[in-house]
């Protein structure tokens, strides 16, 4: 099973592969290595054993898989070539992975989803960029950006929009992690 940044639903693997859920109360051990696909060079073993308990150790709820928001999933845009972002369950660190250009001569992109995704709340936060512009040789110039998700009337809505720093909008980069600010 690959774990999706280290998180992974181990109750629907062991049930998959045992052919019963663990039931709560008993002591179960796990055995986990690390493994290259491509080689299948494996590195060092990893122990773990625990009492099952009902829900999560972590969060004292089921896993819930991150959400995460790309390209699939958009229906409309304004420019974004590549926009990859996601916020882990019961984290406020959002990361951000987006490239897009804008003629409008506005200073930011929106897109709208496909359908709204279920475990993404409404949510505000910053993120740095770089804007360039073939015309000036593609200087680079560092920017800040406000980003905003928000579903209103049944559509999920995103902006990026420029806030500091120089703007150039042939060719615009946003990408980090940071802070979420949910609403």
């Amino acid at each position: 099973m690959a774990p999706d940044w280290g998180d992974a639903d181990m109750t629907a693997l062991y049930t998959s592969v045992m052919g019963v859920a663990p039931e709560a109360g008993k002591k179960y051990f796990c055995e986990f290595y690390w493994l290259d696909k491509k080689t299948g060079f494996t590195g060092e073993s990893m122990a773990i054993s625990a009492v099952c308990k009902e829900g999560s150790t972590a969060y004292n709820t089921e896993y819930t898989p991150r959400a995460r928001v790309t390209m699939n999933e958009v229906a409309e845009s304004q420019g974004f070539e590549k926009l990859d972002f996601e916020l882990s369950h019961g984290s406020t660190i959002l990361s951000v992975d987006a490239m897009y250009s804008n003629n409008t001569g506005v200073s930011s992109g929106e897109f709208i989803l496909k359908k709204p995704i279920e475990n993404l709340p409404d949510l505000s936060f910053w993120a740095l960029g770089r804007c360039s512009n073939p015309e000036r040789e593609w200087m680079t110039r560092p920017c800040l950006f406000a980003i905003w998700i928000q579903t209103w009337r049944g559509e999920t809505e995103g902006t990026f929009a420029h806030r500091g720093g120089q703007y150039e909008n042939e060719y615009v980069e946003v990408f980090g992690s940071a802070p979420v600010l949910e609403k």
